[in-house]
Formats: C-alpha cells, sequence, structure tokens
C-alpha cells in the first residue's frame, strides 16, 4: 500500500474531493436498512443498495475509475462500522474493501452470535476478527473454522471444548497466524488437536488461564506449531515436567514464552536454560517458585539473547541476585524481580554486575534500604529509564544518593512506601534527576514541606505525579498549584487533607494541563467544588471526588461550570442527593461515559432525572447503595441510556417488580448488570431469563430470594448463555 500512497501523491485534490464524495455516498447509507452491527447484505440486498444509492451515477463512476489500489488506501480511514458498510455498497467497493481489509479489524466482542452471524462472517473483508464473549457454541466455531482469509481470531472467554477445539484444528484456517483462547475450557486432549491439527501457519497462540497441565504442555512441544514465535501459557499448571516437555520440544524459533503462575521450580528452570530455546528474547516466569538455584542456571543457561526477565515473586534472594548479574544475560534491557527479596547485598550485586543495557529495573518489595540505593546509584546501571524501589525502606538517606548517582536517564522513578518525608524529597528535587516524567511518592509523609521542596526543585519535565497518602493539607496544595509543574496531565491527591482552600487553588494554579486528577477522601465541601468547577482545569478527563462532603450545590457546581470535558466522575460516598443528580443530569457533562455515585442518599427523582437527562453516551453506571425503586428502574429502563454495558443497582429496593422492569426495557447493550441485596425472587427471576438482556456476561443477585428450582433453572440459563452469575 506504501506504494501508491507515494505514487498518488500528485492527485491530493482529487483525492480530497472523492472523499468529499464516499462521505455524501455514506450520508445515504442511513436510508438503507443495513444495521450497524449486521456483518454483510441479506440476499439481494447488495445489488438493491447500488440502486439506492447511485443517485449521482456520474459522481459514483469517478470514484470507481480511481485505481483500486488508491480506493482500498481511501477506505482504509473508515472505522470498522462504516468500513463494513462501505463494502456492501456495490461490487466495485467490495473489491476495494477486500484489498484495505488486509490491515482491517472487525471487533464484534460481546455481541451474541449464531450460527447465521458466523456465516456472514465468513464473507467479511476483514482479516483479524475480534470475538470474546460472542457466546460461540461449537457449530458456530466449526463455521469461522472454515475461513481461508482470517489471520487473526480472538476468541477468548467462549468457553470452547474438545469439539470446539477439534474443528479450529481440523478446519480451514491455514492463513491463520495469530490465535487467542484465553480462559476457555481448553485441556490436554483439546490442546493435543490443536497441536496436531492444520494450524501449521501459526506464530503467536495465548491459552492463558485453561487446564493444560503437563501432558498439554507436552503435547504443543511435540506437535507441528513449530512455526510459533510467541507462546503464552499462563496459568496453566505445567509444572516442571511441562516445562521440560517446552525446553526439549520442536518450539525452537520462540522468542517470547509466558509461563506465569505455573508452579515451576529450579528443575523446570533448568530445563528451560539449558533446552532448544535459545532463540527466546522474553521470558516471564511470574510467580512461579524457581528461587536462588532456578536463577543461577538461567543465568548460566543458553538463554543469552533474552532482553526481557520476568521473575516476580519466585522466591529469590540475594544469592540469585548476584547470579543473574554475573551471568550471562548481558543482552537484558528489562528485569523485574518485584516481590523477592535480594536485600541490599542483591542490589549491590544488580548494580555492579554486568547488567549495563537494563533500562528498566522493578525492585519492588525486596527489603531493600539505603546501603542499596546508594549501590545502584553509582554502580554500571547508567542506562535504566524506569527504576521501582516502591515498598522498601530507602528512607531520606537512601533518596539523597539516588539524586546524586549516575542515574540521570531516569524518567520514571517509583519510590512510594520508603519513609522519604520531606527531607529526603528535598534531596530529590535539588539533584540531577531533571529528566524524570513519572515520579510515585505515595504513603511517604512528606507533607506541606515536602511539597514545597518539590515544586521548587529541578522537576518541571514532570507529567505524572503521585502524594497519595502524604499529610499534605491547604497549605501543600497551594503551593503545588503555584509551582514548577506545569506540565503535570496526572495528579493524585487521595487521602490527603487539602479541603476547599487546597482545592480552589489547585482550579486557579498552573495546572491547567491536567487530564486526570484524583482527589478521593480530601474534605472537600460545596465551597470547594464550585470553586474547583470555575477554575482552569478544563482539559480534565478524569476526576474522582469519592468520600468527600459535596452535596446538591456541589454537583450543580460541576454541572455547569468549566468541567465539560470530563469523560469518567466518581462521586461516592458524598450526598448530592436528588437534586444533584437531576443537576448533573441537566448540566454540560453531555461527554461522561462513566458516572459512579454509589452512596449519594438519591431516590427515585434523581433517578429518572439521570435517566431523561444528556447523558447518553454513558456506558458505565454505578448506583449501587441509594434508596432507588421501582419507579427509579421505570425510568432507567425506558430513559436514553440504551448504550450503557454496566449498571450497578445492588443494594437499593428494586425487587421482582423493578427486575422485571429492567429485563423488558431498552438496556439491550448490558453485559454486566448487578441487582445484589434487592429481594428479588422467583418472578423476577423469571423475568430476567426470558428478558431482552441477550448480551449479558456478568449477573450479581447476591442475597436474593429465589427457590431451589428457580436457582436451578437461573444457573443453566446462564451456562447455556455464558453468563457469569454471582449469588
Amino acid at each position: 500500500m506504501d506504494k501508491h500512497k507515494i505514487n498518488y501523491t500528485h492527485t491530493y485534490k482529487g483525492i480530497v474531493v472523492q472523499l468529499l464524495l464516499s462521505v455524501v455516498l455514506f450520508a445515504n447509507c442511513e436510508r438503507l436498512d443495513v444495521s450497524p452491527n449486521s456483518v454483510d447484505p441479506q440476499p439481494g440486498q447488495e445489488e438493491a443498495q447500488c440502486e439506492t444509492i447511485v443517485l449521482d451515477q456520474q459522481a459514483h463512476t469517478g470514484f470507481s475509475n480511481l485505481p483500486i489500489e488508491l480506493q482500498a488506501y481511501i477506505l482504509s480511514f473508515l472505522d470498522g462500522k462504516d468500513f463494513h458498510r462501505g463494502s456492501l455498497i456495490c461490487q466495485d467497493w467490495r473489491d476495494a474493501a477486500f484489498i484495505a481489509g488486509e490491515e482491517k479489524e472487525l471487533d464484534l466482542s460481546r455481541k451474541k452470535l449464531d450460527e447465521k452471524d458466523c456465516q456472514i462472517l465468513l464473507k467479511a473483508p476483514f482479516t483479524s476478527l475480534i470475538l470474546q464473549q460472542c457466546q460461540l457454541g461449537d457449530q458456530e466455531i466449526l463455521i469461522l473454522s472454515q475461513s481461508r482469509r482470517i489471520k487473526h481470531l480472538n476468541l477468548s472467554k467462549n468457553k470452547i471444548r474438545s469439539a470446539g477445539a477439534e474443528a479450529l484444528a481440523s478446519g480451514n484456517l491455514s492463513g491463520l497466524t495469530d490465535l487467542d483462547l484465553e480462559e476457555n475450557s481448553i485441556g490436554a486432549a483439546e490442546t493435543q488437536s490443536l497441536a496436531n491439527g492444520n494450524l501449521a501457519a501459526l506464530t503467536s497462540l495465548n491459552l492463558y488461564h485453561n487446564s493444560i497441565g503437563a501432558a498439554g504442555a507436552q503435547a504443543l512441544a511435540s506437535g507441528n506449531l513449530s512455526a510459533l514465535t510467541s507462546l503464552n501459557m499462563r496459568y496453566n499448571k505445567i509444572g516442571d515436567e511441562g516445562a521440560q516437555a517446552l525446553a526439549s520440544g520442536n518450539l525452537v524459533v520462540l522468542t517470547s514464552l509466558y509461563l506465569g503462575e505455573n508452579s515451576i521450580g529450579a528443575a523446570g528452570a533448568e530445563a528451560l536454560a539449558n533446552g532448544s530455546l535459545a532463540a527466546l528474547t522474553s521470558l516471564n516466569l511470574y510467580n512461579n517458585n524457581i528461587g536462588d538455584s532456578g536463577a543461577k542456571v538461567l543465568a548460566s543457561g543458553k538463554l543469552v539473547a533474552l532482553t526481557f526477565l520476568d521473575l516476580y515473586k519466585n522466591n529469590i534472594g540475594a544469592t540469585g541476585a548476584e547470579a543473574l548479574a554475573s551471568g550471562n544475560l548481558t543482552a537484558l534491557v528489562s528485569l523485574d524481580l518485584n516481590s523477592n527479596n535480594i536485600g541490599d547485598s542483591g542490589a549491590q550485586a544488580l548494580a555492579s554486575g554486568n547488567l549495563a543495557t537494563l533500562t528498566s529495573l522493578n525492585l519492588e518489595d525486596n527489603n531493600i534500604g539505603a546501603t542499596g540505593a546508594q549501590a545502584l546509584a553509582n554502580g554500571n546501571l547508567v542506562a535504566l529509564t524506569s527504576l521501582n524501589l516502591y515498598d522498601n525502606n530507602i528512607k531520606a538517606t537512601g533518596v539523597r544518593t539516588l539524586a546524586k548517582g549516575n542515574l540521570a536517564m531516569l524518567t520514571s522513578l517509583n519510590l512510594g512506601h520508603n519513609n522519604i518525608e520531606a527531607t529526603g524529597v528535598s534531596a530529590l528535587a535539588k539533584g540531577n534527576l531533571a529528566m524524570f516524567t513519572s515520579l510515585n511518592l505515595r504513603y511517604n509523609n512528606i507533607g506541606d514541606v515536602g511539597v514545597k521542596a518539590l515544586v521548587s526543585g529541578n522537576l518541571a519535565a514532570l507529567t505524572s505525579l503521585n502524594l497519595r497518602y502524604n499529610r499534605i493539607g491547604p497549605a501543600g496544595a497551594q503551593v503545588l498549584a503555584g509551582g514548577n509543574l506545569s506540565a503535570l496531565t496526572f495528579l493524585d491527591l487521595s487521602n490527603n487533607n487539602i479541603g476547599d482552600a487546597g482545592v480552589e487553588a489547585l482550579a486557579n494554579g498552573n495546572l491547567s494541563a491536567l487530564t486526570f486528577l484524583d482527589l478521593d477522601n480530601n474534605s472537600i465541601g460545596d465551597s470547594g467544588a464550585y470553586a474547583f468547577a470555575s477554575g482552569n482545569l478544563t482539559a480534565l478527563t478524569s476526576l474522582n471526588l469519592c468520600e468527600n462532603k459535596i452535596e446538591s450545590a456541589g454537583a450543580q457546581a460541576f454541572a455547569s461550570r468549566n468541567l465539560s470535558a470530563l469523560t469518567s466522575l466518581d462521586l461516592y460516598g458524598n450526598k448530592i442527593g436528588d437534586s444533584g443528580a437531576q443537576a448533573l443530569a441537566s448540566g454540560n457533562l453531555s461527554a461522561l461515559t462513566s458516572l459512579n455515585l454509589y452512596k449519594n442518599n438519591i431516590g427515585d427523582l434523581g433517578v429518572q432525572a439521570l435517566a431523561s437527562g444528556n447523558l447518553a453516551v454513558l456506558t458505565s453506571l454505578n448506583l449501587r447503595n441509594n434508596n432507588i425503586g421501582v419507579a427509579g428502574v421505570q425510568a432507567l429502563a425506558s430513559g436514553n441510556l440504551a448504550v450503557l454495558t454496566s449498571l450497578d443497582l445492588g443494594c437499593n429496593n428494586i425487587a421482582d417488580t423493578g427486575a422485571q422492569v429492567l429485563a423488558g426495557g431498552n438496556l439491550a447493550s448490558l453485559t454486566s448488570l448487578d441487582l445484589g441485596v434487592n429481594n428479588i425472587g422467583s418472578v423476577g427471576v423469571q423475568a430476567l431469563l426470558n428478558g431482552n438482556l441477550a448480551s449479558l456476561t456478568s449477573l450479581n443477585l447476591a442475597i436474593s430470594n429465589i427457590g431451589y428450582e428457580d436457582d436451578k433453572a437461573f444457573r443453566a440459563w446462564a451456562i447455556k448463555k455464558f453468563i457469569k452469575l454471582a449469588f
């Protein structure tokens, strides 16, 4: 496609004209009976579409006279739905779409697909299909397996079992290179089918969270999937035996292997290190138990090409760290030792070893103190750009050495929970770490004095700052707002005590670039909310004000002032009431997609306002633990919140009548519904069983009043519909 971009540059003006023409043509698509969710026309529809759309034959001929590659290039700019519509207009556009489709994907996740839908998908001009949680049965999988065009297929969370796996393995998916079967019901037998089938072109296979075991791993390693370069087998209980099988099989071109949470010990690590996997550049052994001896064999084995190694939570101590640092893993650029116990001596070994190419090092929760920090600061890890020391104990002394050491290339530093206090922050701000863009100082008790030091230092490049739980008050917030951190886009001040004065300062300072702000639990009331909403933080898209003291006046301010860019608003644990909900619904927050009003004293009147207001693009709404009854539910079910995918109504007063109303309403897009603690009984259950909530994948009915027989029927229904139930 690139050569055509070059060859036709001189026709730019003509392309613009044709693009405008295509916009006009697409505008007429609304006159057709083409559902945005459909994937192909009905028989005879294609011809009718051509006749309906071609209002200007000369204009249509003009577009068709363009080289087909250029038509395809133009169509490639359309999103999935419009691209599909374009492919249905006529044969010329369909031919162009099939060329452009080589680089396009269609995502139908969480939409229930039946056999007819899958037949239609075989004709769609896409080579990449994402079909997560589509409730696909054996027959649907069998149909999809006949496609020779699909290259990338995501079938995660579809409960695929033996027949489905056999269909995939024996079908016509000769062009398939990428297959995702995450969280299905694939066992050893199913894995053997996949390994011995006709999927020899596969280069990437994801089998995360199945039930493969050692026997399945052995089948994979000895089958005909020798072209695999990426394999994810996390959480499959393959153990040492499975690791040994993989290491001695025919997967010799693997470059990426994910074996997290597989009960692998030192013996498995030794097999991996000395087997036939020398091409590996990425190895993830997250949450296994290889210990120091496993680390030693990895460091001295054949995996010299490794650039990424994850050994999170593997019971590795100083001895293992010393081995890693002095071994033959000199190509490593990323090393994760989170939640081990390497201590100061392990940190010293890493800093003085042969890992000079490291750019990312995670040492969270490793019992490292000031001595270890000093070693890291003055060692040969000068290429580091990211260092995580969260939950150690380096204190102010350790921070001083980090700030003055040779880690000047660092752009991201996590020092959370390290007892740094104001003295440490002062040293950090005055050091030679001026390239910082991300700094995490949560749980460090820096106080207002620490904030003052932070904003007066040389950290002006910061874009992300986490100051959660730091005993910061109004004075600290005022200093922060007036300091030299104007590049910040992300700021977390949750669980401090800045109050109304502090939030007013933030709103009127030089932090106008902020897009994310967390002020959870900061003693902010209505006056602070008004000042905040009236300030210059107009770029904010995400705001968290959980557990403050905001009531209806504050909610009214948010809705009517300068926060119209918000897409996510969290007011959990405030007291905005019905009038506050009414204000939010009628204000200028029409861009909101996520709204959390958990525990806000909202009743039916407030819910009626939310349902009929201008929040029509909401996809997630949390109304848990309010005082909503049937009237409120009726409003939700018949209002303009038709695109909601997640709704939490737990701990209200809904009962059977409310469940009936919900089941018969217009919330057909819901994938997650929480009705726990609502006294829903058999009548409500029957309504939900037979309602129009066909897209549901998760349903919570905790502490309901359901009889034994209805419970059985409900569980059977949930299994059939691939719905995750909570009782």
